[in-house]
């Protein structure tokens, strides 16, 4: 998985949320609409 300034702070404790906050930056671009999905899912596991 890549990296990411703004959530490898996560990676330690909370590696899933890491790793969903580092794919809705890669697809943030390329395709909105995964990315939300992304979002969405990130958004589910922190409440």
């Amino acid at each position: 998985m890549k990296k990411s300034q703004n959530f490898e702070m996560l990676r330690s404790h909370w590696s899933e949320l890491a790793n969903l906050g580092v794919m809705a930056e890669l697809y943030v671009h390329a395709d909105p609409e995964s990315c939300l999905v992304k979002l969405r899912n990130y958004l589910a596991l922190q409440g």
